[in-house]
């Protein structure tokens, strides 16, 4: 083999190691993105639950004083 035959499977072989590391990251950040925005909007599904209830709990207060 020559150098030249050299440099350039050296030279691919550095440029698929790259995109191998490229893609690893960018699969590894999109994981954590899909992750995150399920957790996201679990807890948020759980924050309008909880305000839903906090309102009926007023409107219950409230019919509770105006009837003392």
């Amino acid at each position: 083999m020559t150098i030249q035959g050299k440099a350039g499977f050296l030279l691919a072989a550095a440029g698929g190691l790259a995109a191998l590391f490229i893609g690893y990251g960018w699969l590894r950040e999109h994981d954590a993105r899909l992750k995150a925005e399920s957790l996201s909007s679990a807890q948020q599904k759980q924050i309008d639950g909880l305000a839903q209830q906090a309102a009926q709990t007023r409107q219950a207060l409230a019919a509770k004083v105006a009837g003392i």
